[in-house]
């Protein structure tokens, strides 16, 4: 296995653990630290400058860049959908969760006080035991986000990973307990 050291922890690391600075003409350049002393690092400037940065979003966060944000994704559909399929098929756990969190928030199922990480937990393990056994699993919501009798709300504890014929065939007709 090829390692490379940490300029910054010291740490004699595998390459994979090294974020790509940018490509040169022999192929990528790593950064010279690892992601995780980078990830450190970015934490710290965060805190430090907070004020800088609150600045520095609500010069960005203006109605000319918006509209010019949305004029270039009308002008490049084609380019943004190649890029789109590209990291969702890098990313299938996370483009589930993306998927799952849009549809949740777009029923206002997703409280204020949601935890994302809390939630993501079963998206990760529903592609997991889905390479394991070979099954198609999907994330359920026990109590439905949309039924006739209650909906529920996209939270933790709400989730289940369960084999996609059954989260099928249950549609939003069942909970446990019926209440």
């Amino acid at each position: 296995m090829v390692s490379k050291p940490c300029t910054k922890c010291g740490r004699s690391l595998p390459l994979a653990d090294f974020a790509v600075s940018r490509m040169g003409a022999n192929g990528p350049i790593l950064r010279p630290y690892c992601k995780e002393c980078g990830r450190a690092a970015n934490a710290a400037w965060r805190k430090a400058n907070k004020a800088k940065l609150a600045a520095y979003d609500a010069a960005r966060a203006t109605p000319e860049r918006r509209a010019a944000c949305i004029a270039w994704q009308h002008e490049n559909r084609e380019k943004l959908k190649v890029t789109t399929k590209r990291w969702r098929d890098k990313n299938p756990s996370r483009a589930v969760i993306h998927v799952s969190k849009r549809r949740a928030a777009k029923l206002r199922a997703t409280p204020p006080w949601y935890d994302a990480s809390a939630c993501d937990w079963a998206y990760v393990a529903s592609k997991m035991v889905e390479r394991m056994d070979g099954v198609r699993y999907s994330v359920d919501h026990i109590v439905p986000l949309v039924s006739d009798t209650v909906c529920g709300l996209h939270v933790s504890w709400n989730l289940a990973v369960v084999p996609h014929s059954e989260n099928a065939a249950k549609g939003n007709r069942w909970w446990p307990d019926g209440w």
